[in-house]
């Protein structure tokens, strides 16, 4: 049952991402990007901060150590908001939303490629094979098939 809800959720969050490259788009047409970051940035901060308050109010929620005991570098992954938004707005606008979305597609899996082979952060390692690297070299063949 984890399965399917996961297949769901991960199917809801593609569907997300392309909802919000084309909307943060638009609104960089009106605002330009610096102001369509912070918008961006606020209202994903809001609703963050929204859920993490119905989490905590809920009795599964569980104890967080304190912050001070977390290695500063996982605390920058939320400032990568900002590449992946910016440079959302810029190439939709340029590229189209398929090319955009399928060349930044093509980019986290080769980057999940290194992240798997190495186990890098305490991920679960799993070594790179000639069947992965043609499949994400197939991406990236793909992506230029969707070239305006």
């Amino acid at each position: 049952m984890i399965f399917y809800f996961c297949v769901f959720l991960a199917i809801v969050a593609g569907i997300s991402m392309t909802a919000q490259g084309v909307i943060n788009t638009a609104l960089r047409a009106k605002m330009g990007i610096p102001m369509s970051l912070v918008i961006s940035s606020v209202v994903q901060l809001t609703v963050a901060v929204l859920f993490y308050g119905l989490a905590r109010a809920s009795a599964l929620a569980p104890k967080l150590p304190p912050l001070s005991s977390v290695p500063w570098p996982l605390l920058l992954g939320g400032s990568l908001g900002v590449v992946i938004i910016g440079g959302a707005m810029f190439t939709f606008q340029k590229l189209g939303a398929s090319l955009s979305m399928s060349l930044m597609i093509f980019s986290q899996f080769a980057v999940a490629l290194l992240v798997d082979h190495f186990g890098w952060l305490g991920m679960p390692q799993t070594p790179v094979s000639a069947a992965r690297i043609l499949g994400v070299s197939l991406l990236l063949i793909g992506s230029f098939l969707l070239k305006p």
